[in-house]
Protein backbone atom coordinates (compact mmCIF):
# COMPACT_ATOMS: atom_id res chain seq x y z
CA UNK A 1 0.00 0.00 0.00
CA UNK A 2 1.52 3.65 -0.83
CA UNK A 3 0.09 7.12 0.53
CA UNK A 4 -0.87 9.67 -2.34
CA UNK A 5 2.35 10.49 -3.01
CA UNK A 6 3.89 7.25 -3.38
CA UNK A 7 5.45 6.21 0.12
CA UNK A 8 5.11 2.95 1.07
CA UNK A 9 2.73 2.54 3.98
CA UNK A 10 2.99 -0.49 6.29
CA UNK A 11 -0.49 -0.55 8.48
CA UNK A 12 -0.35 -1.63 12.14
CA UNK A 13 -3.71 -2.09 13.87
CA UNK A 14 -6.09 -3.88 14.98
CA UNK A 15 -10.37 -4.53 15.12
CA UNK A 16 -12.52 -2.68 17.08
CA UNK A 17 -15.79 -3.53 18.28
CA UNK A 18 -16.64 0.23 18.71
CA UNK A 19 -20.22 -0.79 18.68
CA UNK A 20 -20.29 -3.52 21.30
CA UNK A 21 -18.11 -1.33 23.23
CA UNK A 22 -19.10 0.89 26.15
CA UNK A 23 -18.93 4.75 25.01
CA UNK A 24 -18.17 3.27 21.82
CA UNK A 25 -14.51 1.89 22.64
CA UNK A 26 -13.21 5.02 23.58
CA UNK A 27 -11.23 3.97 26.32
CA UNK A 28 -9.84 1.60 24.12
CA UNK A 29 -8.80 3.10 21.68
CA UNK A 30 -6.41 4.90 24.49
CA UNK A 31 -4.90 1.34 24.70
CA UNK A 32 -4.95 0.78 21.21
CA UNK A 33 -2.64 3.94 20.69
CA UNK A 34 -0.27 2.75 23.29
CA UNK A 35 0.66 -0.43 21.03
CA UNK A 36 2.09 1.59 18.52
CA UNK A 37 -0.85 0.93 15.98
CA UNK A 38 -1.00 3.33 12.81
CA UNK A 39 -4.82 2.21 12.27
CA UNK A 40 -8.06 0.83 13.66
CA UNK A 41 -10.79 -0.49 11.97
CA UNK A 42 -13.95 1.01 13.20
CA UNK A 43 -16.66 -1.68 13.73
CA UNK A 44 -20.19 0.21 13.80
CA UNK A 45 -23.20 -1.63 12.99
CA UNK A 46 -26.89 0.99 11.81
CA UNK A 47 -28.87 -0.21 15.52
CA UNK A 48 -26.64 -1.41 18.34
CA UNK A 49 -27.69 -2.38 22.10
CA UNK A 50 -26.67 0.78 24.17
CA UNK A 51 -25.08 -0.97 26.89
CA UNK A 52 -24.93 2.62 28.62
CA UNK A 53 -28.71 2.73 28.24
CA UNK A 54 -29.08 -1.33 30.23
CA UNK A 55 -28.77 -2.14 26.57
CA UNK A 56 -31.66 -0.89 24.61
CA UNK A 57 -31.55 -1.23 20.52
CA UNK A 58 -30.70 2.31 19.44
CA UNK A 59 -30.16 3.66 16.29
CA UNK A 60 -26.40 4.84 15.06
CA UNK A 61 -26.09 8.14 14.85
CA UNK A 62 -23.10 10.69 12.95
CA UNK A 63 -22.72 12.71 16.97
CA UNK A 64 -22.48 9.02 18.24
CA UNK A 65 -19.14 7.93 16.25
CA UNK A 66 -17.89 11.37 15.92
CA UNK A 67 -16.17 11.36 18.72
CA UNK A 68 -14.28 7.60 17.63
CA UNK A 69 -13.46 9.31 14.89
CA UNK A 70 -11.77 12.42 16.23
CA UNK A 71 -9.83 10.57 18.79
CA UNK A 72 -8.19 8.51 15.95
CA UNK A 73 -7.40 11.36 14.14
CA UNK A 74 -5.71 13.05 16.99
CA UNK A 75 -3.51 9.94 17.66
CA UNK A 76 -2.29 10.30 13.95
CA UNK A 77 -4.06 6.75 13.20
CA UNK A 78 -4.55 6.81 9.17
CA UNK A 79 -7.78 7.05 7.23
CA UNK A 80 -8.72 4.96 4.01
Amino acid sequence: MADKCGNKVILRGVNMGNVYALNFGLKEIEEIEKTGANNVRIVLERNYKDWANGGAVTALTAAKIEPIITSCIAKGMIRF
